[in-house]
């Protein structure tokens, strides 16, 4: 379970911080996934033990405990987390897949200047996150609890990787959504953490849009990424392997519009909750 939740952690966030550029629109990814058969009888064992009563009833008596919904209160992303989790459960009696809970259905990410707001449909990490590139700051927005979180980005994780990523670009084509895609395959060779390789398909025919803005591409918390300052163009498919699971995740449209000052601008009326520690 440990190695499934952190290949999850490695795709549910597209934070996008960039210089100005001139697309303005909706990008969204949808994600699919395939496990091993470890993995998968990992999962329905796991998924057993959330349909059983006895198991149910011991985790609805712990989120009650006191202590743990003010852990709860003093940490809204963890709170949404478990209530996502409980949602995932929920599927999973409902005769769903235990999985469909825990990885996002979809990500849309609407685009204005420097501007972006990632909206994650579905999975663990479902919710809300605005960056505002000129400002280096990201807010997590949780508009159930009219709260927010601010984030400060790490202007450094554009340099360019150094040592840690092996990198080849390779000449195969692809065309997705009618774009022109080149792939390109990356293999982390730090050492640190679960080793993944990537395999991601990125078009550079996105008319108005700055390659550069997917370089602070987070894919994990603390995690490297400084590997897409080296992908040129827009991913449209990105293939993570790591332990023999795959997640997919691929560009289902690309939509020009108008995006609305509004949806780039905190909620009003929304508290600010700071991340422990901080």
């Amino acid at each position: 379970m440990k190695k499934i939740l952190s290949l999850l952690a490695a795709v549910t966030v597209l934070t996008l911080t960039a210089s100005a550029q001139n697309f303005e629109g909706t990008i969204t990814w949808s994600f699919k996934a395939v496990l091993p058969a470890d993995m998968a009888q990992q999962m329905q064992g796991a998924q057993g033990m959330m349909n059983d009563p006895a198991m149910l009833a011991q985790m609805q008596a712990a989120m009650s405990n006191p202590q743990m919904k003010a852990m709860m209160e003093g940490n809204p992303q963890m709170k949404a987390m478990m209530d996502n989790m409980a949602k995932g459960r929920g599927a999973a009696a409902a005769g769903g897949n235990l999985m469909d809970g825990m990885l996002p259905k979809s990500i849309a990410v609407k685009i204005k200047g420097t501007s972006s707001l990632s909206i994650i449909e579905g999975g663990l990490t479902a919710g809300e996150i605005l960056t505002l590139a000129d400002k280096n700051v990201a807010y997590l927005i949780d508009r159930p609890s009219r709260t927010y979180t601010t984030v400060t980005q790490d202007t450094a994780a554009v340099a360019a990787p150094a040592g840690k990523f092996k990198i080849t670009r390779t000449s195969e084509t692809a065309t997705i959504l009618g774009y022109s895609c080149k792939k390109t395959l990356v293999q982390d060779t730090s050492g640190q953490g679960v080793a993944a390789s990537y395999t991601i398909w990125s078009t550079t025919d996105i008319a108005g849009a700055n390659s550069k803005q997917f370089a602070q591409m987070k894919l994990s918390e603390g995690g490297d990424t400084s590997f897409m300052s080296s992908i040129d163009g827009v991913p449209m498919r990105m293939e993570i392997a790591a332990e023999g699971m795959k997640i997919t995740m691929e560009a289902s449209a690309v939509k020009k519009e108008s995006i609305a000052d509004s949806l780039l601008a905190l909620p009003a009326g929304f508290t600010e909750r700071k991340l422990p520690g901080r």
